[in-house]
């Protein structure tokens, strides 16, 4: 993977450059907006097909069949997480730049955001785990941009709470909806594929097609032409013929009522206070779901994690670093730090509490690749490459945010962080 994106690195180059450009630009002359409209065009596009191209790339270097079904999907899955980016630079934060003068106005925000990103969200974690080829632990991967594009806004005005307790209840509610998220995804993966069965069975339940009836005479037919009609058979053969047929769609049209109904038991089973002991795990067997499905389930868990804890740490450290460059005094930074470890602790209590229904009560496979050679190693590295790429994009509103949150603790030194 290093020597892969070592190669195609001149691929996003042009549109790193120009988003930078962007940023600065936009910091030295407010002004020029209709420049920066039309080099932002330029950006965007090169943008969607620098990542086309990448992927195309990839495919055919991997040797995979479905080379443009993986295209397709991967790209899909880049731009809907860049199109997010977009929507909240141009569509969201102008208008709720300058409403977010307290802590509840910067909540409500937060709340706004995650709501109205939440169904492209989910369309890209179904994109992802319906990857079937190319190496496991990399495909999981192509979540980690859309995930910090959700997760980094919501943290930013977190960061610039000035009471602790205004953190405390911002990160409990944003740990409370990512629990709900990550412990119900399971749930909307089996709804969807029941739901696919269910249309299949019943576009299947008919009769015998026109193609069936075509080969049936043509081998009736062709055996005609080699010995001639059978004497006083002839009916008796096509009765048989489709007596045959039917009882093969009748038998395939049972199997399909089966396996639902076994699936809506076993789903029925997973509900509290019924013995959910291999509940969700046995009506997504039944739906014939694959272990490497199943795996992308696991591994979008894990690095969901992985990004809210990096989001968490670097904003607020951000803040920290700005506010003792700014002259904060000591007690408050020492108040405020002892106060993010309180923060890291409740977001990691509430992602053990995942792995702990999701094992224990759904006994789901959770294991996490990790200890694989060079997982550990190509997720740091795309967690800091993908965290680069927001924050080159999302520069002045971040330097926004800082000027912000610096501006409000260290303009009222007497103030305690933790009232």
């Amino acid at each position: 993977m290093m020597t892969r994106l070592k190669k195609e690195v001149v691929l996003f180059l042009p549109p790193m450059a120009l988003s930078l450009f962007i940023s600065i630009d936009h910091q030295l002359d407010p002004d020029g907006h209709e420049r920066r409209q039309i080099i932002a065009s330029i950006m965007w596009s090169s943008t969607y097909v620098a990542a086309c191209v990448y992927f195309l790339r990839t495919a055919g270097s991997l040797g995979m069949r479905a080379k443009r079904e993986y295209t397709i999907k991967a790209t899909a899955a880049f731009a809907v997480a860049y199109t997010m980016g977009l929507v909240w630079i141009y569509a969201l934060s102008p208008k709720y730049a300058a409403a977010a003068s307290t802590d509840g106005d910067r909540l409500r925000m937060a709340v706004i955001y995650q709501a109205v990103l939440l169904p492209p969200i989910g369309l890209v974690n179904k994109l992802v785990r319906s990857l079937k080829e190319g190496p496991p632990t990399c495909n999981s991967l192509h979540i980690t941009m859309p995930a910090m594009v959700y997760i980094l806004f919501p943290r930013m005005l977190q960061s610039e709470a000035v009471k602790f307790s205004s953190k405390l209840v911002h990160s409990v509610f944003m740990s409370l909806f990512d629990l709900i998220t990550d412990i119900s995804a399971p749930y909307w993966v089996l709804l969807y594929v029941w739901a696919e069965r269910l249309v299949k069975a019943r576009s299947k339940k008919r009769t015998p097609t026109g193609h069936h009836l075509t080969n049936i005479a043509r081998a009736t037919t062709e055996e005609e032409a080699i010995s001639g009609p059978p004497i006083g058979k002839e009916n008796d053969a096509m009765d048989a013929v489709e007596r045959q047929e039917s009882q093969r769609n009748d038998s395939h049209l049972l199997r399909r009522q089966s396996s639902i109904m076994s699936t809506a038991l076993s789903l029925s089973g997973a509900q509290p206070g019924c013995g959910p002991t291999g509940g969700l795990q046995s009506a997504l067997t039944l739906l014939e779901l694959s272990p490497r499905y199943l795996r992308g389930l696991a591994d979008q868990t894990h690095i969901w994690s992985n990004c809210e804890l990096t989001a968490l740490l670097f904003t607020n450290l951000s803040v920290l670093t700005v506010q003792a460059c700014a002259g904060a005094p000591w007690k408050q930074l020492v108040e405020e730090g002892i106060g993010l470890v309180l923060l890291v602790a409740i977001e990691q209590l509430f992602e053990l509490c995942v792995l702990c229904i999701l094992m224990r009560w759904n006994n789901l496979p959770m294991l996490s690749s990790r200890s694989e050679k060079g997982v550990l190693r190509r997720i740091m590295l795309i967690l800091f490459l993908v965290a680069g790429t927001c924050i080159s994009g999302w520069l002045p509103f971040f330097l926004m945010s800082l000027v912000r949150a610096v501006g409000r603790t260290v303009a009222q030194p007497g103030v305690s962080y933790l009232s």
